[in-house]
């Protein structure tokens, strides 16, 4: 198994929120948000939200910007766990 850095919701959603409002604009992703995730590849989040109209518009672009950040971190549980 891949050991991945750990970080919380709110800092994987901050990291979220610099990467796609660099890459779409402020007026389109005013907010992310996460959640936990267990599927391929053994990621432990997703992006569930990105607003106001940014995931609507840009969906496919936005997850695959968040990629990297999904391969590399794990999300954080207040147990340890994810």
């Amino acid at each position: 198994m891949v050991q991945r850095q750990q970080r919380t919701k709110p800092e994987l959603e901050a990291i979220c929120l610099l990467v796609l409002q660099g890459q779409f604009g402020p007026n389109h992703i005013g907010h992310v948000e996460i959640g936990p995730y267990s599927g391929p590849k053994g990621w432990t989040w997703q992006m569930v939200e990105a607003g106001p109209d940014g995931f609507k518009l840009y969906a496919k672009e936005a997850i695959d910007a968040v990629r990297i950040f999904q391969e590399n971190f794990d999300l954080k549980t207040t147990s340890g766990r994810a």
